[in-house]
């Protein structure tokens, strides 16, 4: 008897230490507190949002997640001027592009016409997981080897419906493009600085899938041109140091920084007596 309660306030001991030294943030208030910025949206953890073909429209709850993320960051934003938005994380693997991907099919429905820029040029996704052509894109723009025009593929994404009529909506996306051995100075460049003026003004609203923010330079001089910053949070994943020099890190470049999104997160299953069900497809 006596050597298990040892053992056992051993564990607890154990346990309490291992608290105390675990700098991973879970908690969304914690996520607010050391950015200062308000969550704007819970995405959880679900198989339709895990699938790679993305261009199949999502079932109703987990679109109601992005349509729900999509108003909160137009009401957060509370400026028409502001036509881009960069979507980051402090690290890899925290499922930014799938969040950039499905805002920018979201905002189709109450934007005409939108655009996708994937300018994370290390790592691209986005075309793989939607079957897009990847020869030419944002560096083949960017090096003057082809048009914005020639570059940009449109896609459908979610259905709508006018009336009785049902239809695919139409989502512009600029992949990334040819690999290109100095994407950072790619991004640093006027050139960038001026493709981003001219499509926010053919366009009702871009989102910018970008590299993540804590590993390398790259989404730093993004920050800079677009109208706002939304950082993705996957709860456990980054440590409070990487959130809280992410936040100087845009407070250096004088950016703006609009709010965070928790993803993986089973915040909306616990909150809600209704909506996502957990329960396989």
């Amino acid at each position: 008897v006596l050597a298990a309660a040892a053992a056992l306030l051993l564990g607890l001991i154990a346990a309490f230490v291992r608290e105390g030294f675990d700098e991973r943030v879970r908690d969304p208030a914690e996520v607010e507190s050391t950015l200062g910025r308000p969550i704007l949206g819970f995405v959880p953890k679900t198989r339709a949002l895990r699938r790679r073909n993305w261009t199949t429209p999502l079932p109703a709850e987990e679109a109601d997640v992005f349509r729900t993320l999509r108003t909160n960051l137009w009401y957060a934003l509370a400026d028409e001027s502001s036509r881009s938005v960069l979507v980051t994380s402090p690290g890899p693997m925290d499922g930014k592009s799938t969040i950039a991907w499905n805002l920018a099919a979201a905002t189709t429905s109450v934007r005409e016409k939108v655009l996708l820029i994937e300018a994370d040029l290390r790592r691209p996704s986005i075309a793989s997981g939607h079957d897009l052509g990847s020869s030419i894109g944002l560096s083949n723009v960017l090096t003057g080897q082809a048009s914005s025009s020639e570059a940009i593929q449109s896609v459908p994404t979610w259905p709508g419906q006018l009336g009785a009529e049902r239809y695919l909506l139409k989502l512009d996306v600029l992949a990334a493009g040819s690999p290109m051995p100095d994407s950072g100075e790619l991004l640093d460049s006027v050139a960038m600085a001026d493709l981003l003026s001219e499509v926010e003004q053919r366009y009702d609203f871009v989102v910018v899938d970008g590299p993540p923010a804590s590993l390398i330079y790259d989404a730093v001089p993004l920050m800079t041109i677009v109208g706002a910053t939304l950082v993705v949070v996957r709860p456990g994943s980054p440590e409070r140091a990487a959130l809280i020099q992410l936040r100087k890190q845009i407070a250096t470049v004088d950016a703006r920084l609009v709010g965070a999104v928790m993803n993986f997160s089973d915040r909306e299953r616990r909150y809600y007596g209704y909506g996502l069900d957990s329960r396989p497809r």
